[in-house]
């Protein structure tokens, strides 16, 4: 079906694609690590401080001196320094997640249709040889699209050895299956590519308001939640909630970073989703006020 020059065009992709895969992933991982370590050095520094203050009581009562809390400086500068390792890290992510994502929107899957194998009602498609996805693949586009595993499209599981496709009672309907749930796939990786295109600016125009990113903030802590629910949450007015979710629904924020589902909630979109993290990592700050919110809401549902 393919010719040499088309398979050493695919395997090229691949490739490619691949080494991008790896720069991503030692960014993020870069990223994951100092986060775990951020938090055990706040959990740390907590702990200290309160230490050191029995101990500044104890030498101003007792022996009327003043304590240097040098253990306490130090954590704080170790977080300092961690909060920036952190920053470079994200900014890398930030960069090569469109890119990353771009590559994704044109990549030949290297999906070999005459390596066919049927069991029971699942059908099972290869890939060329030597041309796997791998583990670290499927891993970075799950991030990228933010979705769990198995990446699964109209019961067309795409894995890191093969394709799985299920209820097929033929190859023939497994290939229709493949086709509609690649298409899916693409239509999904564009939508997404479009979302990049306008993160930036949309973020800048969030943090503008009190009302939109405590909106967002929000309904990713909690889940989908209504008005009432939102406005009980945030303590302002019901109108006002109203008035913001309504908002970010309509045309002139694109794409909407929320939606209402049949039961009269707001919930993210996968764009939202995106964009919440993005708002995240540029403004942690924000980070607290969300769990403070989600407390609030403890009562709710």
């Amino acid at each position: 079906m393919l010719t040499e020059e088309q398979k050493q065009n695919i395997a090229k992709a691949i490739n490619s694609f691949q080494a991008q895969v790896s720069e991503y992933t030692d960014a993020k991982e870069a990223a994951d690590e100092c986060r775990i370590l951020l938090d055990k050095l706040k959990a740390q520094l907590s702990l200290v401080a309160e230490e050191e203050r029995q101990m500044e009581t104890a030498a101003d009562v007792l022996y009327r001196v003043t304590k240097q809390t040098s253990q306490t400086k130090e954590i704080q500068n170790n977080i300092l320094d961690v909060t920036n390792h952190i920053k470079i890290a994200q900014e890398k992510l930030n960069q090569l997640e469109p890119e990353l994502l771009s590559s994704l929107r044109n990549l030949p899957l290297p999906i070999a249709l005459d390596n066919f194998e049927k069991n029971n009602t699942e059908g099972f498609f290869y890939y060329f040889e030597g041309l796997q996805l791998g583990e670290s693949a499927i891993n970075a586009i799950s991030a990228i699209i933010r979705q769990d595993q198995p990446l699964t499209f109209n019961e067309v599981a795409i894995l890191a050895d093969k394709v799985v496709v299920k209820n097929v009672a033929s190859k023939e309907i497994a290939i229709q299956k493949l086709i509609a749930a690649i298409q899916t796939f693409r239509i999904r990786v564009d939508d997404l590519a479009k979302s990049y295109e306008n993160i930036d600016a949309l973020i800048e125009r969030l943090v503008k308001s009190k009302t939109y990113p405590a909106i967002l903030q929000l309904i990713a802590a909690k889940g989908a939640l209504t008005v009432q629910e939102i406005s009980t949450a945030l303590q302002v007015e019901e109108r006002i909630i109203y008035d913001g979710c309504y908002n970010l629904t309509r045309d002139n924020w694109s794409p909407n970073p929320i939606q209402k589902n049949s039961s009269s909630q707001y919930q993210l979109t996968l764009a939202g989703k995106i964009l919440f993290d993005r708002l995240s990592a540029k403004y942690p700050q924000l980070k607290d006020t969300t769990t403070s919110q989600a407390k609030r809401m403890e009562h709710v549902g």
